[in-house]
């Protein structure tokens, strides 16, 4: 937790790290898609769009207003919420290094292709991708601080969870977001 001025204002960052097994445009595609949070979001009840870039959110902390301020494709993600509880949510999506294999070969990203010691029936490129998240919540009140951290993990466990239920190759419609949001804490 630190500190942070915002003209008149100073507000307080909650920040997080996580690596989820998913690749970054899964992830980005899911976060801009704010209509459908309510799939995938444990703290969000219902979800509907607003406009292009607005949507309101009917949360566990009550109804919010989410604007997408800033995003830069496959990479960051700023939520401006209109509400009284955070000011502004915040994901920066950094991919892992992942390695391809084709036809017993391996690529190592600026080295080139190397034969691999021990093969095993790869003849298709395999590309599996983990992104690391970084993830904030900048709030204004201090008393607040267990809430947002509560509601920060619920957050990034649920995303985790979606993402890599997603990208296992299920059907979203299957998904039942709270059989799966107890599975793990981080």
């Amino acid at each position: 937790m630190f500190k942070k001025s915002s003209g008149d204002d100073v507000l307080i960052r909650f920040e997080r790290r996580i690596e989820i097994n998913s690749s970054v445009k899964r992830i980005f595609e899911i976060l801009k898609d704010g209509p459908n949070e309510a799939k995938w979001n444990s703290n969000v009840n219902e979800s509907s769009k607003i406009s292009s870039n607005k949507f309101l959110l009917k949360t566990n902390l009550g109804e919010m207003e989410a604007n997408l301020v800033k995003t830069k494709q496959n990479e960051t993600i700023l939520i401006n919420m209109g509400g009284d509880f955070f000011k502004l949510i915040g994901y920066e999506l950094n991919p892992k290094f992942v390695p391809l294999y084709f036809k017993g070969l391996l690529q190592i990203p600026s080295y080139g292709w190397f034969p691999m010691i021990q093969t095993k029936n790869l003849n298709k490129i395999e590309k599996k991708g983990t992104t690391e998240v970084l993830f904030w919540i900048d709030y204004d009140n201090e008393e607040d601080k267990d809430a947002i951290e509560e509601t920060g993990v619920i957050i990034l466990n649920s995303l985790k969870r979606y993402s890599e239920y997603l990208e296992q190759g299920h059907d979203p419609d299957d998904y039942i977001k709270q059989e799966l949001l107890a599975i793990s804490q981080f």
